[in-house]
């Protein structure tokens, strides 16, 4: 295991949350990508009626031949490194909407701060939303036609990408979720295991199990959750057998390698298509090695399913993909890519973020505690834990783990009084507004309460202003959306959403926590917001 505990990667961090800004700086070269203009006509018509036009929103100036290509560049005045922070530089500068011309040749992008513009984008995506494709991706895909006939779920767009997102539809049904829950389970108590066998309690005098990174290990918990349903089997990753552990390292890496070399793609030009580079060689190779693991699990749930009566009851996901009749093998293969690798980072980094939260408010533990400490998590459905969805919603208010939804508009739409035509693309970063101090006084303090009832919050006082604070029901309904919203939300939210609860149920009920350091663990833009730094944490048996 310590050769797992050791990946600290450059950048990871899931393949639900794509929509991330930096990969808007990938080569596009759809219609919809041209920066519109507006006509003096409908200028003077706008300004009229209130509203101004597209030419009239503020922000940074294209500069001769190179327009804003270098903006978000190290060498640019708002890095995607620091994404936060150039958020908060632009909203100061420019305000709630603002025009990054000429991003590159034919592609502005014009970013809203506003909960109530992120209403707007996404009312205004069209039938079939449409994101910027991932070209590194796409290339490598259509390089293996004999895996992939389709780009995929992910950097697709159009009718194809509709159909597919119809397939994995039962990914989204509570039915079929919960039905893992309790293996889901087992894996958390393997994990809490784990940590009580390999880390000892003597480190440095400290009385708990201390752990110095803790997203690794993490990462080896997503990938047997997120396993149990997508290969209908267990990896393991908390097994003393090397061969198994070897195998679960491979592929945590590869993920690893795949999402640090696509973000790092998206800021060069794509000579890979020219001659093969040493970042596509890496992304090739990667991906062929979670290609291999799927295809192999996958072949052996095809057998199983044609000669079990029980198999449907027992991988109630993959038999939904494969009784689908306009479903190739090819196609079942894709939708299991999509869903194993999505499953791995996101979660992962949520749970690191929630945890370290835990660790350093000792008063909303105990809460929590009293909530959960007589449930069975295997066999609870997870229903009525008003505390512990509290706790999530505070993680993604402090911590997104997306930077931002983005969408080509379908037709024209106004944000905060400038019209923006049709064929833009508008990005939404969450941080302004889940941290607005007017609507979440202190904003950069951990407070579950701010999204309770307040009969609820009433007996939840962990603070003496607690009466203080905002109704979880003034707070606008899009001032986040962690999973996306509408036709392209992420399938694999509630998924997401109970391996989350499982582990943090499991984990309080164990274990108190405690951080072994008291430095901040802020966010640093990979292709989507990931720790700066590792999390350490002390856990502490309760028995």
């Amino acid at each position: 295991m310590s050769h797992l505990v050791r990946l600290h990667r450059k950048c990871s961090l899931g393949f639900c949350h794509y929509i991330s800004l930096k990969r808007y700086l990938s080569h596009v070269s759809c219609s919809e990508a041209k920066s519109p203009q507006s006509s003096p006509e409908s200028s003077r018509e706008n300004i009229e009626d209130g509203v101004l036009p597209y030419s009239a929103i503020p922000g940074p100036k294209p500069l001769p031949v190179v327009g804003n290509m270098l903006l978000f560049t190290p060498l640019g005045s708002y890095p995607f490194a620091s994404f936060w922070q150039s958020c908060w530089k632009l909203y100061e500068k420019y305000g709630p909407v603002v025009k990054a011309s000429k991003i590159a040749p034919k592609l502005d992008i014009v970013f809203v701060f506003r909960p109530e513009d992120t209403k707007t984008l996404f009312q205004n995506e069209g039938p079939l939303p449409s994101r910027p494709p991932i070209d590194m991706l796409e290339y490598y895909r259509k390089s293996r036609p004999q895996w992939y006939t389709s780009t995929g779920l992910v950097p697709g767009n159009g009718p194809e990408w509709r159909r597919l997102r119809s397939a994995v539809q039962g990914l989204l049904k509570r039915e079929i979720v919960s039905r893992y829950r309790a293996k889901q389970a087992s894996v958390c108590r393997d994990f809490i295991s784990h940590v009580q066998r390999q880390y000892p309690v003597s480190i440095n005098g400290r009385g708990g199990h201390c752990i110095q990174n803790l997203l690794p290990l993490l990462f080896c918990y997503t990938l047997e959750a997120v396993g149990v349903v997508s290969l209908g089997t267990r990896l393991g990753c908390f097994d003393a057998d090397g061969d198994h552990l070897q195998r679960a390292s491979s592929v945590i890496s590869a993920n690893e390698d795949t999402l640090t070399v696509l973000g790092e793609a998206l800021l060069r030009a794509p000579l890979y298509k020219i001659f093969p580079s040493k970042s596509y060689n890496r992304l090739a190779e990667a991906q062929d090695v979670v290609a291999n693991t799927v295809k192999e699990h996958l072949s052996e749930n095809l057998k199983r399913r044609s000669s079990s009566e029980d198999f449907a009851n027992e991988q109630p996901f993959l038999d939904f993909l494969m009784a689908q009749s306009d479903l190739s093998n090819n196609d079942i293969f894709l939708l299991v890519m999509e869903v194993f690798q999505g499953g791995i980072d996101a979660t992962a980094s949520t749970l690191a973020f929630c945890i370290h939260y835990l660790s350093r408010n000792e008063d909303i533990q105990v809460l929590l505690y009293e909530e959960v400490k007589d449930i069975d998590p295997g066999s609870h459905n997870l229903q009525g834990l008003s505390y512990l969805r509290a706790v999530l919603k505070e993680t993604f208010r402090l911590r997104p783990s997306a930077a931002a939804s983005g969408r080509f508009l379908y037709q024209d739409a106004v944000f905060s009084g400038y019209r923006v035509p049709a064929g833009t693309l508008v990005s939404s970063p969450p941080i302004i507004a889940c941290q607005n101090e007017k609507v979440f006084p202190e904003p950069h303090q951990f407070k579950p309460q701010r999204w309770l009832s307040n009969q609820r919050r009433a007996a939840s006082s962990v603070t003496s202003d607690n009466n203080s604070e905002q109704s979880g029901s003034k707070i606008h309904s899009y001032t986040m959306v962690p999973f996306g919203h509408g036709a392209r939300m992420c399938p694999g939210r509630r998924l997401a959403e109970q391996e989350i609860y499982l582990l943090i149920i499991h984990l309080v009920q164990n274990f108190k926590m405690k951080p072994i350091s008291n430095a901040e663990v802020g966010q640093v833009m990979r292709l989507n917001m990931m720790p700066d730094a590792p999390i350490s944490v002390e856990f502490i048996s309760r028995s």
